[in-house]
């Protein structure tokens, strides 16, 4: 029997504002059948806030990690890109609780904050599941691996592999 999911880590492309239709179906195909379990994101423009905002809707608990004040966050992952509508989802739901929202903070010993924030999301999904079992990781993105610079997403995949969490993966074209 198969054990009863109680996590699921989210990650993903910052896709434009023009994709959140997309972005959502593809969600919603996964989340919908995951809904009692607690979803841990980062709120980045695209996938993240897409899926914080799906859960929401759904009833579903949210966890929030952030590699840096909200402020600073929002301001380089949020709205650099000139769609503002992003800003405001990012404001309802980055707006939680202390509980709900995670800071990694200024404090970070990290050499990259966006890896730090990844395995962030993976270990408090794999500690509200207390076994690999119980997590999921849900990837959603366009499936090309990113030619310079780090590959966040790839790196959540492969990270939550090594930890023996089930990887779903979800190819949303731009």
């Amino acid at each position: 029997m198969e054990p009863r999911i109680k996590a699921v880590a989210v990650a993903g492309r910052r896709y434009p504002w023009a994709a959140v239709g997309r972005v959502r179906d593809a969600l919603a195909l996964h989340l919908q059948r995951l809904r009692e379990a607690t979803l841990v994101s980062s709120a980045a423009a695209g996938t993240d806030l897409v899926a914080l905002a799906l859960a929401r809707d759904l009833g579903m608990p949210r966890r929030i990690v952030l590699p840096s004040a909200p402020a600073v966050f929002r301001a380089g992952s949020v709205v650099d890109r000139n769609e503002e509508q992003w800003g405001k989802l990012f404001d309802e739901l980055a707006g939680g609780s202390a509980s709900d929202l995670i800071l990694l903070g200024s404090d970070l010993d990290a050499a990259d904050p966006y890896l730090a924030a990844n395995e962030e999301i993976l270990r408090q999904a794999l500690q509200l599941a207390s076994t690999p079992a119980a997590a999921v990781a849900l990837l959603v993105w366009d499936g090309k691996r990113r030619q310079t610079g780090t590959d966040y997403s790839a790196e959540f995949c492969h990270s939550a592999q090594a930890r023996g969490v089930r990887v779903i993966e979800q190819i949303v074209a731009v």
